[in-house]
């Protein structure tokens, strides 16, 4: 029985008669006991998974907040001096704030798990001499595995017959093109993208069939390594929560420095011990701001739907806000830039260079394209779906070259059914990778038949003697052959597949390899990897944004600049690092480079996992785009993992945010949702917070004077009940007033509040309560009524509360620019919170709860007078600090 630690990465570097050795195996395969006995030891080949998160743990989750901490504290102090109106009050808020972030991350983890479809994969398998159709889970190291076109590779093995084989290894190499497949031994260096001995798990077969010995099953497989990385892979702590969490304990600490100040003062002035342990319960009920979570999560949540919409799936609720925060996108190529399909690009002949389009406006083409286009559909062996037309994009048989070339065709109207009944196949060639090419006999109305070829250069150019010029067949010298040479190493250097045309007249019914010669030379059909169509256009619009994009694929640094440069990642050579390169430089040296690249080449999973990190360590907020396996570590890592829709399970899995529709614009629409989620929070913490400090001021100064309390713990709550649902959650409904892609990204030192903000919110608070307090004494002392100078100070600071929050809606410009009935939910909120301050004036039975009495028409001036001087006081605050924000 052969050992786990026998196993090692070295199976390219081995004879296949050293592998057989290796794992104990002849030529019939395994027995049928010795494949049970290793199951039990190596167990089943499954990819190790993350556990999904329950219901429960998904509620919990959302209390652990260091500001809810703050609120829990609050209600067990109301609770413990019996103040239980104010504990369940602020009990409802934590809860409904809990509940709101539940349901809508429930609901983007269900949406996710409706996204991804769990497909149970069949292998063929050699056992006791015979081949077997086991479950993929069952195969075990030392297995032969038979494959063929259009299989999924069950398990990483070593190649032993390859025929004609070619496998797209997208998923873990990102490289587009299907890779070419041979038996021979390869250098012990060899990196994993070249590794051509080798067939890995979950990569499909484009064409061909082959066996394979088994060398590595579930954990083990490279696969497997990628989904080990997962889970060492830390989760990545956001912005916007690492700011929730310094302000938090900022306001925790002064919260304690406050109160223990009051205190003590208190008690020196000879107030009652029980009297200032109540105020300092006030002082914390009024000062911490309960109706930020609950407004934050439904900011958030508003920011979740409207991404909906766009196609864009947050699974996270807290990554809405931290899109807005993103300055790099590290992009992977195929299939996020590109389409992830080869196609016919253009055609080259001596005539002209034909560029082909899916749905050309004009159709006409010289006569030396359309022989070069009928070549590339008639000799072809593609078939399209029966329910689809000419120009259809499903083919459901035949290999990429020739799928992509019938498609071609296509698009011109140009059908291989139509073709062939004018010209019959008589005989053919099939592609091989010896050969390198296909050749079709046809008859036709002449004397002559016509055999069509397309293929390789090396192999077609040196069979052809003549070239075609329009309609005329010339010789083809050497100058002109220089000439064709010089084009085919342009394009390839560019990382572009070229495909010869050409044909020759013969008067024989059938054809061999001898019969290709004396060649006509057609031109070049030239296929590449399409790039998105918006891909372009979002990638200007994230550099007017400020965002810098870089490209991470496993293709080689020659085509990976050329489709940056196509994209409009514009670079040059030195801005290329390749997954060599980084493992050459020191930790120092890529920390460096990193800041100066564009472009990162031929990399593994590990160097992308290291490129984030690089990243971060720079101060960079890094979004990863990616939809293969092997960008799921880096998804992890990254501030933002960004999943393609048509990607791989693992990388939606560990993905923040799912482009439903894989396009890249939906990331700049996500982008743009960030910063206006984040703007919006921001005006909701300055709001709540004016208002908390300013409170907080009063009852302080109240103490500190020696008078009694100007306004009652249960009108606090009141205030906030009035202020926070509907006033708060307003804001959230802000769209942005100026383009934010104008703004530059605010990275990881960005804060809630800045240090403009501060001083604004304490040159509000310091004036507005020196009025208010003066109110208050005024009433206190003329009337000798304390009852009608709270409800006075009650009243008077709600209603600048609702006044206020016009100001802080438009944080980025003056308020009286600011149509004040554009956000419709705000003007509603207003009201509804005038009609409930009525309702605690005028109700007996609120008068009896909140300890208010009815208030004389002169008092409701008074009231208003002090209310739009809040519009002022802010106001002149703005023009003091010259804050400007994005609103």
């Amino acid at each position: 029985m052969i050992k786990m630690n026998d196993l090692k990465n070295t199976y390219h570097n081995m004879s296949i008669d050293d592998l057989c050795l290796q794992f104990k195996i002849s030529k019939n395969g395994l027995k049928q006991q010795e494949a049970i006995n290793r199951l039990n030891v190596f167990g089943k080949n499954t990819l190790p998974t993350s556990k999904q998160l329950t219901a429960v743990v998904l509620l919990v989750r959302q209390f652990a907040n260091p500001l809810v901490y703050i609120l829990l504290f609050a209600i067990v102090l109301s609770f413990a001096m019996k103040h239980f109106s104010d504990g369940i009050i602020i009990s409802l808020v934590v809860l409904v704030s809990g509940i709101v972030g539940f349901i809508q991350e429930f609901k983007a983890n269900k949406a996710l798990n409706e996204l991804n479809s769990i497909i149970s994969y069949r292998a063929r398998v050699l056992r006791n001499g015979a081949l077997k159709i086991i479950d993929q889970a069952d195969i075990v190291p030392g297995d032969i595995i038979d494959i063929c076109s259009g299989d999924i590779i069950p398990a990483d093995a070593r190649l032993i017959t390859a025929h004609n084989l070619r496998i797209s290894e997208a998923v873990l190499t990102g490289e587009s093109i299907p890779s070419k497949k041979f038996i021979e031994e390869l250098p012990l260096e060899t990196s994993l993208a070249d590794r051509d001995n080798m067939v890995f798990q979950g990569t499909a077969v484009s064409e061909g069939a082959g066996r394979a010995i088994v060398v590595a099953t579930g954990a083990n497989t490279e696969m497997g390594k990628i989904a080990s990385m997962l889970r060492d892979a830390e989760d990545i702590v956001t912005p916007l929560q690492k700011q929730i969490s310094s302000f938090s304990k900022w306001l925790s600490v002064f919260l304690v420095f406050v109160n223990v100040l009051i205190f003590v003062i208190g008690l020196f002035l000879g107030r009652p011990f029980f009297e200032m342990f109540m105020i300092s319960v006030v002082v914390v009920v009024s000062a911490v701001p309960e109706g930020l979570v609950p407004a934050m999560s439904i900011v958030l949540a508003l920011g979740m739907q409207k991404l909906i919409k766009k196609k864009g799936l947050v699974r996270k609720i807290i990554s809405a806000e931290t899109l807005g925060a993103v300055s790099v996108i590290c992009t992977d190529k195929t299939g996020t830039l590109t389409e992830g399909e080869m196609s016919v690009e253009s055609i080259i002949t001596a005539n002209e260079i034909f560029k082909v389009v899916k749905e050309p406006i004009d159709k006409k083409m010289c006569h030396t394209t359309k022989v070069a286009m009928k070549i590339c559909v008639i000799s072809n062996n593609a078939i399209l779906d029966s329910n689809k037309s000419a120009n259809a994009e499903m083919c459901v048989m035949g290999n990429a070259t020739d799928k992509t070339m019938l498609q071609a065709g296509g698009y011109y109207g140009i059908s291989r059914e139509e073709l062939e009944f004018q010209e019959k196949r008589l005989h053919e060639i099939p592609f091989s990778s010896e050969s390198k090419i296909m050749a079709t006999l046809h008859e036709t109305d002449s004397l002559e038949n016509v055999i069509y070829v397309k293929g390789a250069p090396e192999k077609i150019l040196p069979l052809s003697k003549k070239i075609l010029v329009e309609k005329n067949e010339i010789d083809l010298d050497a100058n002109r052959i220089k000439e064709i040479l010089k084009i085919i190493d342009e394009l390839t250097n560019l990382g572009q597949r070229v495909i010869v045309v050409a044909y020759r007249r013969t008067k024989n019914n059938s054809i061999s390899y001898k019969d290709l010669n004396k060649l006509v030379y057609v031109g070049l059909v030239v296929i590449k990897d399409k790039i998105r169509i918006s891909a372009k256009k979002s990638i200007k619009l994230c550099q007017k944004a400020g965002v810098r994009v870089v490209m991470i694929t496993g293709d080689h640094a020659n085509t990976a600049l050329s489709i940056a440069n196509e994209v409009g990642i514009t670079a040059h050579a030195k801005q290329v690092l390749t997954g060599q390169e980084i493992d050459d430089l020191t930790d120092e040296e890529l920390q460096k480079r990193i800041k100066r690249t564009f472009i990162y080449a031929r990399v593994e999973p590990r160097h992308k996992l290291k490129i984030v990190t690089f990243l971060q360590q720079n101060g960079e907020v890094v979004a990863m785009t990616g939809d293969g396996v092997n960008d799921a570590p880096a998804l992890k890592k990254a501030d933002i993992g960004i999943a393609m829709g048509n990607g791989t399970h693992v990388a939606k899995e560990v993905a923040d945010l799912v482009l439903l529709d894989s396009s890249f614009m939906t990331i700049v629409e996500a982008i743009k949702q960030g910063r206006i989620t984040f703007a919006n929070i921001r005006k909701v913490v300055v709001y709540l917070f004016t208002d908390c400090f300013q409170e907080m001021v009063i009852i302080g100064t109240a103490v500190l004077a020696g008078w009694p309390l100007p306004i009652l713990p249960v009108q606090v709550l009141w205030i906030k009940l009035i202020e926070s649902p509907l006033p708060a959650t307003s804001l959230s409904f802000e769209d942005s007033n100026h383009d934010v892609f104008l703004d530059k990204p605010r990275g990881q030192s960005a804060k809630l509040l800045t240090g403009d903000l501060k001083i604004n919110i304490a040159f509000y608070a310091i004036v507005m309560d020196f009025i208010a307090l003066s109110m208050f004494y005024f009433y206190w002392k003329n009337t000798d009524d304390i009852s009608r100078a709270r409800t006075l100070m009650f009243v008077a600071l709600g209603m600048s509360t609702l006044f206020n929050i016009y100001n802080i809606r438009s944080l980025g410009e003056s308020v009286f620019k600011v149509n004040p009935f554009k956000n419709k939910f705000l003007v509603i909120a207003t009201i509804v919170g005038f009609l409930l301050f009525l309702l605690a004036v005028y109700s007996k039975f609120m008068n009896e709860i909140l300890q208010t009495v009815p208030l004389s028409a002169k008092d409701w001036m008074m009231i208003f007078l002090y209310a739009c001087l809040s519009l002022l006081v802010f106001e002149t605050g703005k023009r003091i600090t010259k804050f400007r924000i994005s609103s």
